[in-house]
């Protein structure tokens, strides 16, 4: 009889954990708790604002009870934090999944979610994410990693392509081929 899936621990990274002297990036751990659950909130209230659906927003208890279930259990989210490298401030988060088969049977990540917190916005934040996850993906073998993105988001939009992103407007996502 099983108690439940095994615990989902951070894959072990052949890179650095920071590409960037402003920001250190690394899979969430469960230390990490309080920044990931501020960065999924400060998020919600973002993108909730936006779309004039601020009532609709969950409580803080339950986010940080789902980011620990994310942390902890195996059900394939990663949570990939960057924290301002003076600070400690949490600066970035992107949510992702290792997909396969993908092409080439290389398989590929998928980011559901990168979001930069309003005080790291226009710092290199994201750069510095993406740039780590790349790397990351190329060390594990993975083939390409396709990033969700919003159409009106213009600022994500241009990162993405400053990094050679192939926007897919259509799909709703940018994809990096990392071959």
């Amino acid at each position: 009889m099983s108690a439940g899936p095994p615990p989902n621990p951070a894959p072990a990274s052949p890179v650095p954990l920071s590409v960037s002297p402003r920001f250190s990036i690394a899979f969430a751990e469960d230390a990490d708790l309080p920044a990931c659950a501020a960065l999924l909130d400060e998020m919600h209230h973002h993108y909730r604002g936006l779309e004039g659906h601020e009532q609709d927003l969950p409580p803080r208890d339950l986010i940080e009870q789902e980011a620990r279930r994310w942390i902890a259990e195996a059900e394939g989210i990663r949570l990939l934090l960057a924290r301002d490298a003076s600070t400690r401030a949490p600066a970035a988060l992107a949510c992702l999944a290792v997909l396969r088969p993908g092409r080439a049977l290389k398989g590929l990540v998928f980011v559901k979610d990168l979001y930069v917190a309003e005080a790291a916005r226009r710092r290199g934040a994201g750069r510095a994410v993406l740039t780590w996850l790349f790397d990351w993906a190329r060390a594990e073998g993975l083939g390409r990693v396709d990033l969700a993105t919003d159409i009106a988001n213009a600022p994500a939009r241009a990162l993405y392509a400053s990094l050679g992103g192939d926007e897919r407007p259509e799909a709703g996502f940018v994809r990096f081929d990392l071959s």
